[in-house]
């Protein structure tokens, strides 16, 4: 496992680290529950340097992804960034991506780990085209801080507003640290990511955390991080989400897909859909029973009919264990009984509607 430049700093604080594609990821610094509480109700920092992040770049950078990705790439400005997604010939997702305009260049933020599969899919359509593709995996890092509390800590430490609409982006400076600001999706509340060069993380955490103490800032890691990701039904690739899925399914159509935009990519099929009006099976929420959060991939059953599966799962501080799980469109309405598990073992549990919180 790779170490993050903020590795020692995580230590110094007492994390336990987690293998999350490859890179050694503070899985808490304590307990989870209490990180978890601070996003809800104060401000939570997260260290995201292990996410997977690339560049676009040379004069062909717009019109060649505008040919591949779900989403309308003019909407994408100096100001705004974009949710997107890439899709085989048939519909089915590749990979999703957030991506910002940076000067003659634009930035992408993937799943950790799926940025060298995500730039081998699109260098196969690269053809004749004037486009420089890299994988600024380890090299292009970013802080998360999260909650009520974020905003009224980033204004006073940058000195300057914060985008408040969703993928709001803007320059800043921190002493001499260059930085691109997102008003990003992850945890169903105020989430800001801080993009800056690996080396220079360090002071800026450090900075933070001290400003920050008015503010009650807490360091978080991927456990509290995930439970406040399924408390908000925000799907996940590789895990809500696969090379099986359309992005109707998931429930990210709205965010993700342009309806009005030319010929891309997977067009034809989203088109279909959107005709049709409906597909088989969507990402749905659960309530269980019980103490401990089920096992994504446990099968899902309605009267002994299979109805879907665990996609993932959490223990909710407030909530208990709650699930998302892609359930079959005829199970899927809020209130519907559904249990988990083998019989004789099985655990009732409840369909409601996302986001939990």
């Amino acid at each position: 496992m790779a170490p993050l430049s903020l590795h020692d700093r995580h230590r110094a604080r007492g994390a336990v680290f987690a293998d999350i594609a490859g890179w050694q990821v503070p899985r808490h610094y304590g307990s989870p529950a209490e990180e978890h509480r601070a996003v809800r109700h104060g401000v939570g920092m997260a260290d995201l340097s292990h996410r997977g992040r690339f560049r676009v770049s040379g004069a062909d950078r717009v019109k060649f992804l505008q040919g591949l990705l779900t989403n309308d790439l003019h909407a994408l400005t100096p100001q705004h960034g974009l949710y997107a997604a890439l899709l085989t010939g048939k519909g089915k997702m590749v990979a999703d991506m957030t991506l910002l305009q940076e000067g003659e260049a634009i930035l992408g933020d993937t799943e950790p780990g799926y940025a060298p599969r995500l730039l081998q899919g699109l260098e196969r359509y690269k053809l004749m085209s004037k486009v420089s593709l890299d994988d600024l995996s380890g090299s292009l890092g970013s802080l998360l801080l999260s909650g009520p509390r974020a905003r009224p800590l980033l204004e006073k430490t940058l000195g300057q507003s914060m985008p408040l609409e969703a993928m709001g982006t803007g320059e800043a400076r921190w002493e001499d640290v260059s930085l691109r600001v997102v008003r990003t999706h992850r945890t169903g509340g105020e989430d800001y990511e801080l993009w800056t060069e690996a080396p220079a993380l360090g002071p800026l955490w450090d900075g933070l955390l001290q400003a920050g103490d008015q503010f009650g800032v807490r360091p978080i890691g991927a456990d509290a991080l995930e439970s406040l990701r399924v408390e908000a039904g925000i799907p996940r690739f590789g895990a809500d989400m696969d090379e099986e899925t359309f992005p109707q399914e998931a429930g990210i159509e709205s965010r993700a897909v342009s309806t009005t935009k030319g010929c891309y990519t997977g067009q034809e099929t989203m088109a279909r859909l959107q005709t049709r009006g409906h597909v088989n099976r969507h990402l749905a929420g659960l309530r269980l029973e019980g103490d401990s959060p089920p096992v994504p991939g446990t099968p899902l059953h309605a009267g002994g009919a299979p109805a879907g599966t665990i996609t993932s799962s959490a223990r909710s501080p407030t909530l208990g264990p709650i699930a998302l799980a892609m359930l079959r469109a005829e199970h899927e309405a809020p209130g519907t009984p559904l249990t988990l598990g083998p019989p004789g073992t099985a655990r009732a549990a409840r369909v409601v509607a996302l986001p939990f919180i």
